[in-house]
């Protein structure tokens, strides 16, 4: 039976994914130290430091399966360095090859490169995700270029937007976010081998080249100086995922908002045989995107949520019919600022609004569209005509240049797309 939620057969697949389970398993921990180990000896008989067919065999051995994985927890109960594995591999190592494993080095070299490791490797399964959101949320920019949607601030109507202009948003946003991570990997992604306090002194002779080949080896970075008391690199990978998770929660929330009945402008993937409630047989309920929101409260739980906010950005479903309808739901409210500009050139902008206010204040009182409240305003009628107050009124022709902003994010963002 799973101890631990993400574990379970059953309901496991809500709080992670197999891919990232695989990559924080204890099997891959021990691997990715011995992948550390293996380096340094590589490294060391390259340079001579320690005999090269000796290096050969370290290295031809360092694989988590020979390891016995009990002893190994087994002395990890009195010990918090890495002398347990060094116990452990040993035992797998013939002749006196476990004599040179670990020359040098000191536990936490061991430990951090092992960390960065894993997280390059979660990191990469992160990006790919965030990347492949991108991707589907620029495909929602370009489609939806020119589709008018009612803007909303403080969650009421404002004035029209087009969905790609929102989606343009989200693009932009997440867009970032990916170049923050990109940007993280060259301080976060640095081998640590220093020795006892950093200072190379059981390596005095090849030390700087053994850092610099293992570094090759292992596709990381060599670092300026150590860093192990230093773990600002860590918590800059953490506030990036937490920014990323931030970026994810919003765009999901105001999908899960504008799916409410009321508005219903876009809606979580559907399919038949999906049931909502086992009593009410007509809920087509956002259970997805309600996983995402709480998985993103919990930095750690982001790889999952992405999984699934990935599948709901590619198969989203966008009611352009009902965005159409909820532009005219406070009959022509939504277009107060288009008459006020109208009247502003030739009151003045000041007079404009106080004209402007009073109308839509009627016209929302009343519950009338505010073409009748305009139409018997005499210092509009002075200057306009109806066909020129229906214009005024018409938020098709006041999307200002939210496809132009549609453009720019496509362009800028060009290398994610499909």
């Amino acid at each position: 039976m799973a101890s631990m939620m993400e574990d379970s057969r059953v309901l496991g697949f809500l709080f992670g994914t197999d891919e990232m389970r695989a990559v924080w398993s204890e099997k891959n921990w021990v691997q990715k130290w011995l992948d550390t180990e293996a380096a340094l000896a590589r490294a060391q008989g390259e340079l001579g430091v320690i005999p090269r067919e000796t290096a050969d065999v370290i290295v031809s051995h360092a694989r988590a399966e020979e390891i016995d994985m009990d002893a190994l927890a087994e002395g990890f109960r009195s010990s918090i360095t890495i002398v347990p594995l060094l116990n452990a591999f040993k035992k797998s190592l013939p002749g006196d090859a476990g004599e040179y494993v670990h020359w040098g080095a000191t536990s936490q070299d061991i430990y951090d490169t092992g960390l960065v490791l894993m997280e390059r490797e979660a990191c990469s399964i992160i990006l790919r995700d965030a990347k492949a959101c991108l991707s589907a949320i620029l495909a929602l920019v370009k489609k939806y270029r020119d589709t008018p949607e009612a803007g909303r601030t403080h969650v009421v109507h404002a004035i029209p937007i087009t969905f790609g202009f929102k989606a343009a948003g989200w693009a932009d946003e997440l867009g970032r976010e990916i170049e923050r991570f990109k940007e993280m990997e060259k301080r976060a992604f640095v081998l640590e081998m220093g020795g006892a306090v950093g200072t190379l002194a059981s390596q005095p002779e090849k030390g700087l080249e053994t850092q610099e080949k293992m570094a090759e080896i292992l596709g990381l970075r060599v670092p300026l100086i150590a860093w192990h008391t230093a773990r600002d690199n860590q918590a800059e990978l953490a506030s990036d995922l937490a920014l990323l998770a931030g970026t994810m929660g919003r765009i999901c929330y105001e999908i899960f908002t504008l799916q409410r009945t009321e508005i219903l402008e876009l809606e979580e993937p559907f399919f038949k045989g999906k049931i909502g409630s086992s009593t009410m047989p007509h809920k087509r309920n956002p259970a997805v995107l309600e996983n995402v929101l709480a998985l993103l409260r919990n930095v750690r739980t982001t790889a999952p949520a992405l999984e699934k906010a990935r599948y709901i950005l590619e198969n989203l479903i966008v009611y352009e019919d009902h965005m159409k309808k909820n532009l005219f739901l406070q009959k022509g409210l939504m277009m107060s600022e288009c008459v006020m500009m109208h009247l502003a050139r030739k009151l003045g902008r000041l007079t404009a609004h106080h004209i402007v206010y009073n109308a839509c204040m009627e016209a929302y009182e009343k519950e009338i569209p505010l073409k009748d409240v305009l139409m018997k305003t005499k210092v509009v009628t002075d200057d306009f005509t109806e066909e020129e107050i229906d214009t005024m009124l018409n938020p098709e022709q006041y999307l200002g240049l939210a496809p132009m902003f549609c453009d720019r994010v496509l362009e800028a963002y060009k290398e994610y797309m499909g």
